[in-house]
């Protein structure tokens, strides 16, 4: 009788699968506008279908970021390898301007601590800084250029998806710069209620660890089919099982 009722059982979860999984393609091709920015890439979806896909252009961003992560790798003996040092530092003196940022020339800086492998945290600090900002221009302006092709009203209704690694660190950038855009609330950002109202039906969605098309768009279609079907019979924002594991802990737990 057991096994006979598994039996039922494993039916019943194949169907529930099998349902789930026809449906999240049908979820969004419902939505009037996607953005999808995985690695250094944003694609626009337009209901479901790919309207324009565009590479942001991170070259110096890139540069500066993985330089400092050498000399960081170096002064905290991470790295031990030095084979490098002469060809980052040719390169840095072969382009000074692009070490330059708010009447800061820290170029010089840099290669000093390349040389001496002593760690200078203003300067480090200010590279960081430098990096920070071209990358939110940069994201900023081709946020933009998608968004002046999109009707105000389906431009509110945005799903944004970041890919990214498992368990960032909070304040990655993206997500800081999308939790804006659609209300969102981040570690270093909380809208204010009035915000929250005017932008509660944009979404946004991190996926860890996945950099497939089909498969974030898989992702999100199953989020958003629970928060859009299974939400009218049970709070999805958390685990199905949240609050009731709650109580039972507090009352076994006594906190």
């Amino acid at each position: 009788m057991i096994n006979h009722i598994m039996d039922t059982i494993n039916k019943i979860n194949e169907l529930f699968l099998q349902a789930n999984k026809v449906t999240r393609p049908k979820v969004i091709s419902t939505k009037p506008v996607m953005l999808v920015l995985n690695n250094d890439t944003l694609t626009l979806f337009k209901y479901g279908e790919i309207v324009d896909t565009i590479d942001l252009q991170l070259k110096d961003y890139h540069i500066i970021k993985s330089i400092c992560h050498y000399i960081c790798g170096h002064v905290n003996g991470l790295i031990t390898d030095d084979s490098l040092d002469n060809q980052i530092l040719e390169f840095i003196k072969a382009n000074k301007k692009l070490f330059e940022f708010d009447g800061i020339k820290y170029w010089c800086h840099l290669t000093e601590i390349c040389r001496t492998k002593k760690i200078n945290h203003d300067i480090l600090a200010c590279a960081m800084k430098h990096t920070a900002i071209i990358y939110q221009k940069e994201l900023h302006d081709l946020v933009q250029r998608f968004k002046a092709t999109v009707d105000y009203n389906d431009w509110n209704q945005i799903v944004v998806i970041v890919t990214g690694p498992p368990s960032p660190r909070p304040g990655h950038s993206a997500k800081q710069y999308f939790s804006r855009l659609t209300g969102t609330s981040d570690m270093f950002y909380e809208p204010a209620q009035d915000e929250k109202i005017n932008k509660r039906h944009r979404k946004l969605f991190y996926v860890e660890n996945i950099y497939d098309m089909d498969k974030i768009l898989d992702v999100v279609g199953q989020l958003l089919l629970e928060r859009t079907r299974y939400d009218q019979i049970v709070n999805m924002e958390t685990d199905i099982l949240s609050y009731d594991t709650d109580e039972y802990l507090k009352r076994v737990c006594g906190k």
